[in-house]
């Protein structure tokens, strides 16, 4: 499917112009913390929306045309031009409080992720994070009690900014002891919707799993989970399965008798992005803290760290 090239988050034209430098994919998947498929399905996006090929693929290797350079160097000066936001002289943008929202299913996974990122880069601001459901960041980010919400997208949000910053592939979890825990990647068709559990009304993880399942089966489903951790500990008791984002599977101390499965290409995930009001001040922090995010090692597929 074709995409908008507005729509690329900074990690999309990283990853392009380490696959241009490496002229292979598994090597410039792996230092872009992604996995294979995830690239290739990114070059694939990016050649529809062009109408141009960027790319000659062999069984070893893959060439850069002359199209594709004309794009990658397009790529790298953007890149340029961003780093200069996380110079030093960008560190003053943000000063005093920093009011960040997280959704429940990705702030306890991404915080400790950003703590160093954040003091390096914003050392005069004052960082305070807040936990909402959806509905309620993006409240309090159109009152202005927060700077910045970090959530997925799109909120459909009218009059607010949406900048993407990463996507987040989405697992199965499976109790150890379950049929579905010797297969290496599943098929949509593989899981049984009565044994899926959700999460409670409000959750975007639960709209997600409905996206991804099919509202009209899920109707039946006998078991929903207040919180993340709740949700595991039930996936981990033989209660069920359940749909979970990549950041907080790789956070399982593997004490918890889950196994995490990858479901088949194109991998189904989520776009996690920063939502702010459309006011200067506020959109130069929001822009601070995407460029920011560039910085920040995260690994967002399951199967590339585990």
């Amino acid at each position: 499917m074709s995409i908008n090239l507005r729509d690329l988050a900074i990690r999309d034209l990283y990853a392009i112009t380490l696959l241009a430098r490496h002229r292979h994919f598994g090597r410039a998947a792996a230092e872009a913390g992604i996995t294979q498929p995830s690239l290739s399905a990114l070059v694939r996006r990016v050649e529809s929306a062009l109408g141009t090929t960027l790319f000659h693929r062999t069984s070893r290797r893959c060439d850069i045309t002359e199209a594709g350079l004309t794009v990658v160097e397009t790529f790298e000066r953007m890149l340029k031009e961003l780093d200069h936001l996380t110079t030093p002289p960008s560190a003053a943008v943000i000063e005093g409080p920093l009011r960040l929202g997280f959704i429940p299913t990705l702030g306890p996974y991404l915080i400790p992720h950003l703590l160093a990122p954040v003091r390096k880069a914003f050392p005069a601001a004052r960082p305070f994070f807040y936990e909402e459901q959806t509905a309620s960041l993006v409240a309090m980010v159109r009152s202005g009690k927060l700077d910045c919400a970090i959530l997925s997208l799109p909120t459909e949000s009218e009059g607010l900014v949406e900048l993407p910053l990463f996507e987040e592939e989405l697992v199965l979890a499976v109790p150890e002891t379950h049929p579905l825990a010797a297969k290496d990647v599943l098929a949509l068709t593989d899981v049984a919707r009565t044994e899926l559990i959700l999460m409670e009304n409000g959750h975007c993880l639960r709209d997600q799993t409905i996206a991804l399942c099919g509202r009209g089966e899920l109707d039946v489903v006998p078991f929903h989970a207040t919180g993340l951790e709740t949700l595991r500990g039930m996936v981990g008791a033989g209660v069920g399965c359940a749909v979970f984002p990549a950041l907080a599977a790789l956070a399982d101390t593997g004490q918890s008798q889950i196994r995490y499965l990858r479901f088949r290409a194109p991998e189904p995930g989520r776009t996690v992005g920063i939502l702010t009001r459309h006011d200067p001040e506020r959109l130069r922090v929001a822009r601070a803290f995407q460029a920011m995010m560039t910085t920040v090692p995260l690994t967002t597929s399951y199967r590339a760290a585990a």
